[in-house]
């Protein structure tokens, strides 16, 4: 990652944790750490199952059906 920055490529790294991943590898001249906002950890997990059934298409009623 650092080579590809160094050759002007931009890297993202999107970690939800907030863990420390990538940022204890290198020093500040390299890379550009951002946090936004605070870390929620008790959120509950939807159930998909129940939302996939009710949104469930084959792929013919969506490539032939009129109006979405």
């Amino acid at each position: 990652m650092a080579f590809l920055n160094l050759i002007g490529f931009d890297i993202l790294f999107f970690i939800p944790t907030g863990y420390i991943s990538i940022e204890k590898f290198f020093d500040n001249q390299i890379i550009e750490e951002h946090q936004i906002g605070d870390y929620v950890y008790d959120l509950r997990v939807p159930n998909l199952y129940k939302i996939s059934a009710s949104l469930r298409r084959s792929w013919r009623d969506i490539l032939f059906k009129k109006g979405g």
